[in-house]
């Protein structure tokens, strides 16, 4: 849950609120879970629609999402992988929090675009999209 809530918002902190907001929320709306097999699509989505609220929370008092503090990146040493996750940090910079939601579900937690569309409440062609 924490890896996918930094991967979303691109800030140790925030994700660190997001994640403590959503499972405030679990702990509150427990009731609310119809299906105990689905717990993790549920934690999920609650996870991700704090990690929006607290992008937009964030967005009144700055204009743009910060990347990763250095002291995450690679060492000097992997160059190569150096190179890469500047790229992916610019890359996923200049997306919305929408976007970057459906990417880091897609490519870093690997599920399919049925299941996005399912974790994240919104229709499969708009995740393919």
């Amino acid at each position: 849950m924490f890896a996918t809530a930094t991967l979303i918002l691109r800030d140790r902190g925030r994700a660190e609120d997001a994640v403590q907001e959503g499972l405030l929320r679990a702990w509150r709306d427990m009731r609310s879970l119809r299906d105990p097999q689905r717990l993790d699509a549920w934690l999920r989505r609650l996870i991700v629609n704090a990690c929006y609220d607290e992008s937009r929370r964030q967005r009144r008092h700055e204009a743009n999402i910060r990347l990763l503090p250095d002291h995450d990146r690679p060492t000097p040493d992997a160059s190569g992988a150096l190179a890469n996750r500047d790229a992916l940090d610019r890359g996923l910079h200049g997306l919305s929090i929408d976007h970057r939601a459906v990417i880091v579900h897609h490519y870093f937690l690997g599920l399919s675009l049925p299941e996005i569309a399912d974790a994240l409440g919104i229709p499969v062609g708009t995740a393919k999209s």
